[in-house]
């Protein structure tokens, strides 16, 4: 596990791999079974720091991206943003399913991160008003996914 995970770089999955494995220790718990207990602690242990890991390459993605090359001139959302909300919509449902708090903290650090990288879009343009208009339009955007994302999974 520990060889296979070095080379995964997609922070939903490892979040998936989490909660699938908590799931089998309350399964495993609830009938009363300890066999897997150290085997599945084990898991959780190579998971979250992997986790984590890939978690902050993303954030230094969003840092260190150049905002003139993926500047598109224009108010309405940026796509990247649109990735990102998608991306954090999808943490926060896991999370919410099967997190323990740990991921809280690191979903902040994102959208400081996201946060840091519109305003950067928003210094290219010319007004204060279209500079205002682009973070309205995001903005809104990521409301909306968030709160599509929230009501389709509380159907």
């Amino acid at each position: 596990m520990k060889l296979t995970l070095a080379n995964s770089h997609d922070a939903i999955c490892l979040m998936l791999m989490i909660c699938i494995t908590k799931k089998h220790q309350l399964v495993m718990s609830n009938r009363r079974l300890p066999c897997l207990d150290t085997y599945l602690d084990k898991a959780l242990i190579y998971l979250w720091p992997r986790f984590k890991t890939v978690f902050d390459m993303y954030i230094q993605s969003l840092y260190q991206c150049d905002a003139k090359m993926l500047w598109v001139d224009g108010t309405h959302p940026h796509h990247i943003v649109r990735c990102y909300m998608e991306f954090t919509a999808s943490l926060i449902q896991l999370n919410a399913e099967c997190g323990d708090g740990q991921l809280d903290m690191s979903l902040k650090r994102l959208r400081l991160a996201v946060d840091d990288l519109l305003v950067r879009f928003a210094e290219k343009f010319a007004t204060q008003k279209l500079k205002h208009l682009f973070l309205l339009n995001n903005c809104d955007m990521a409301i909306s996914i968030l709160k599509v994302r929230f009501v389709l999974s509380c159907k």
